[in-house]
């Protein structure tokens, strides 16, 4: 098993800005109608299908087929969008422990903000996915929750909802929940479904001052809850005997400050820092874990086409890795994030995509407690509009994962596409 870091996934950061209209829920292709097709097809070529370590990598060719359709509407109050994916593999080389050459992803997302009256607004979404993909699998901008394509119907759910409340022209509110699903298909002592099936719950509270015109105060206190659900044996732990997926589960408290503040009506950037405490309450040998608490990002809008986002985040995590040392197993992670993705137009209908992260994962537990994890990632790619329907890419990711050696879960990983895309 060569899995990494595990997202935790539930990070509501949302705004209290109200509007009586919102088209955020509609891609580009629904400015004139309500619904969007599209579908690309690439050829690519993988130098470690499945994100081994050294001297065990397996490449292969394949290819990529992307189907996609989306319905939205937009009303004066009610906003709302329905979104179907597919990603469809084809490998000319698959991994030996996979049931054939194809590999299929399905994700099925609807979101929905509704404005009650000028002071109060709600906003939902929903993103399921079933399948073997791991970079659709996790959650956007959190630690990554696997690096390694997975055989049989993985599931991952995450919801989300917030309400904003604005009390005053100084003071407003919003109160939110989120909740993410992990479901692994494998099963059996040590499996990613014994070590990674749970549920994440998620609530916080954020009081919004507006300081100035242009930048938010914030005050929050957020409670999350994770729930082992494997009820799978994870390993043996010496006195303690043999621990099963729930004595893992914990309970935290998160108390934050931040600001928000748009710098011109470009540019713009915020960030929320405190302190997380988490209680492991199925393991009396653990101590509670204090850890500081970091969520930011800056947005550069230079152009209409052109944009640059630099974030960062640094959070309590859950992972994969065991590893016991006497009575001591490794119960999670604290996990620094650092990501940008930079768009840029070249030449007219020539645009660039450079995106990166790099993470850090610090073990709490076991025989690396104290120790790193590292993981790269950069992907860069450019792409063709031959008309607005039509546009053609090309472009390469580069994966690196560096761990103790114990945990045998270091591996390096290349990747190249070319492909044609078509939307309406």
């Amino acid at each position: 098993m060569k899995t990494y870091a595990a997202s935790v996934g539930l990070l509501a950061l949302g705004t209290s800005v109200l509007s009586a209209v919102d088209t955020s829920v509609l891609n580009s292709d629904q400015a004139s109608k309500p619904w969007s097709v599209s579908a690309s097809l690439r050829g690519f070529y993988d130098d470690n299908i499945n994100s081994a370590p050294k001297g065990s990598e397996q490449s292969s060719a394949g290819v990529q087929i992307n189907p996609a359709i989306n319905y939205g509407i937009v009303g004066e109050q009610t906003s709302l969008n329905f979104g179907y994916l597919l990603a469809a593999n084809w490998y000319d080389n698959p991994y030996s422990t996979w049931s054939g050459p194809w590999e299929l992803t399905q994700t099925i997302q609807a979101a929905l903000s509704h404005t009650f009256n000028p002071r109060v607004n709600v906003s939902m979404q929903d993103s399921f996915v079933i399948g073997q993909e791991p970079d659709v699998l996790q959650v956007a901008n959190t630690p990554m929750a696997t690096s390694q394509t997975l055989n049989g119907n993985n599931k991952r759910n995450y919801a989300m909802l917030n309400l904003n409340l604005q009390a005053t022209s100084l003071l407003g509110f919003q109160v939110g929940y989120g909740n993410v699903i992990y479901n692994y298909d494998d099963s059996g002592p040590g499996s990613n479904s014994a070590l990674l099936d749970r549920m994440e719950n998620n609530v916080h509270l954020d009081s919004r001052w507006t300081l100035q015109p242009q930048t938010i105060g914030i005050l929050g206190y957020m409670y999350t809850h994770i729930d082992y659900t494997g009820d799978e044996i994870i390993g043996f732990a010496g006195p303690q005997g043999f621990i099963k997926s729930s004595n893992r589960n914990s309970s935290g408290n998160t108390a934050y400050a931040g600001l928000e503040h748009t710098f011109t009506p470009d540019f713009s950037g915020k960030i929320n820092a405190g302190a997380q405490v988490n209680d492991f309450y199925n393991n009396p040998a653990a101590d509670t874990k204090i850890t500081p608490y970091v969520q930011g990002s800056l947005t550069y809008s230079y152009r209409a086409t052109s944009s640059l986002q630099l974030g960062v985040s640094l959070m309590q995590s859950p992972i994969d890795a065991f590893d016991p040392q006497g009575g001591s197993y490794v119960l999670n992670a604290e996990s620094l994030v650092v990501y940008t993705a930079w768009i840029h137009e070249i030449l007219p209908r020539l645009y660039s995509n450079l995106n990166g992260s790099f993470q850090q994962s610090k073990y709490n537990g076991g025989s690396v407690d104290g120790d790193s994890g590292m993981y790269y990632r950069i992907g860069a790619s450019l792409s063709y509009e031959f008309t607005k329907h039509m546009s053609a890419s090309v472009g390469y990711n580069w994966d690196q994962s560096d761990t103790p050696a114990q945990l045998n879960q270091s591996y390096n990983r290349n990747r190249v596409y070319v492909g044609l895309t078509a939307s309406y």
